[in-house]
């Protein structure tokens, strides 16, 4: 499983997003490379616009990691931002950010994605 993975990524680095996705379908399924084959699964699912899937992909990665203030967990956790809000799911979306912001407010371009998904009033979204 472990060369499946590494040819995924070699597919990755090529732009063989079928070819990548493909191998790494195979690969979550080994406990050794779960969380990052979920992860780069969510990268070719966003590749290839199916919005849904990525988010379903990111979400199963986030759920299995230990260490959410890490770069790897922060890097997903905006890319599944980015995601929901091309999807118009702006309350999930903001959520993601908000998380973010909590965690390191400097990252990318999260207080911007911020302001503008509040209008830029710096209000965060009410808990429910």
């Amino acid at each position: 499983m472990t060369h499946r993975f590494n040819l995924a990524m070699r597919y990755i680095q090529a732009q063989n997003i079928d070819g990548a996705a493909a191998e790494l379908q195979r690969t979550v399924a080994d406990p050794k490379l779960k969380k990052p084959s979920h992860r780069y699964l969510g990268y070719c699912m966003a590749k290839k616009k199916l919005l849904d899937l990525a988010v379903k992909q990111y979400t199963s990665y986030l759920s299995l990691t230990e260490d959410d203030l890490g770069e790897e967990a922060k890097e997903v956790r905006y890319a599944r931002g980015r995601v929901l809000e091309d999807l118009k799911r702006k309350d999930e979306a903001l959520a993601d950010y908000s998380r973010l912001a909590e965690i390191d407010l400097s990252f990318k371009d999260v207080s911007k994605r911020l302001d503008g998904l509040t209008g830029g009033d710096g209000s965060s979204p009410t808990p429910n």
